[in-house]
């Protein structure tokens, strides 16, 4: 099975989620943000999460350390909150070339249980 196999797996279960990034608003200030998907707004650590949508989707933060949320509009995710279900545990783009490898699914047995 692929790794984008499995997520859609986990997608179907409702132990992850799918979605198109709309925006980020944040303030580095307070450190909080929010990653816009599908309309809703997730709750996300401010500077983690710039830098990851950066290193995943490429020219993100701008000169003056901001997120050109047109760099990051339209770009679909699997996506997860954390374990209390209150802020953005994670995201994976939904075309990176990892999600072609193979994994191997006894490893994600106990995750694919429903």
């Amino acid at each position: 099975m692929t790794r984008k196999e499995l997520f859609e797996k986990l997608v179907e279960q409702g132990k992850m989620s799918k979605g198109t990034i709309n925006g980020f608003h944040g303030s580095w200030m307070s450190g909080i943000a929010t990653l816009i998907i599908d309309g809703v707004p997730i709750p996300c650590e401010n500077t983690t999460t710039a830098r990851a949508l950066d290193a995943c989707f490429g020219d993100v933060i701008t000169n003056a350390h901001c997120v050109d949320s047109n760099a990051i509009a339209g770009k679909e995710v699997y996506w997860s909150l954390d374990e209390m279900g209150l802020i953005l545990a994670g995201f994976t783009p939904v075309n990176a070339p990892e999600m072609e490898d193979e994994v191997d699914e006894t490893e994600y047995a106990e995750a694919l249980q429903e």
